[in-house]
């Protein structure tokens, strides 16, 4: 899984059989898909909207801690407790604490964002990658894996005998911006009031 974590690294393409609009394809698509993708661990991304793989959150603290260092060095009058009375000492502790605790809390927090998103947009890219081309420039606005996984699965199992462009496509945008999805994808992620 660490090629999910790592932003650097780009994704190889779905090497396996093709998905296309006939509904006969889904069926073999499926299974050879499901296989490729937990192997390489995708396959909580689409079916969890909430998903963060559990090495995250370990590994944007590290970046956190490193971030924290550097910042340690380039600002050293920002922590640095030298020069101070008994009376004063107490009081810069808490200040640099303080700078401590945000500078690494900030510094995880983007980290762990810009690595989830990335990741994110990997397993979407991922999943297109083994559409035919037809079927990609029609799912190629998601930027949900969850999202994507199920207006397939929708389309395919719930209702593969369309196969109308046009009814498709009313069909896609209609699951794309349904309330009950856009409130299951986003409600976690709203700030409490």
């Amino acid at each position: 899984s660490s090629l999910v974590m790592s932003p650097s690294i780009s994704i190889a393409p779905y090497s396996g059989g093709i998905l296309d609009f006939s509904p006969q394809s889904f069926a073999a698509w499926k299974l050879q898909f499901e296989n490729h993708d937990s192997s390489i661990g995708f396959s909580r991304y689409y079916l969890d909207s909430a998903y963060v793989p559990p090495t995250l959150k370990r590994d944007a603290y590290a970046k956190g801690k490193e971030a924290l260092d550097y910042d340690r060095m380039m600002n050293p009058d920002t922590y640095s407790l030298d020069n101070y009375e008994a009376a004063g000492l107490a009081a810069r502790k808490v200040i640099v604490a303080k700078a401590e605790s945000d500078t690494l809390r900030t510094a995880t927090t983007e980290t762990q964002e810009e690595v989830h998103s990335k990741a994110r947009a990997n397993a979407v890219q991922y999943l297109l990658s083994s559409f035919a081309p037809s079927v990609r420039t029609v799912w190629d606005s998601y930027t949900s894996p969850s999202l994507l996984w199920t207006a397939i699965l929708e389309r395919y199992e719930v209702h593969n005998n369309v196969n109308d462009p046009t009814t498709l496509i009313a069909m896609i945008n209609e699951l794309k911006y349904s309330s009950v999805l856009a409130l299951t994808l986003f409600l976690p992620h709203w700030p409490a009031w």
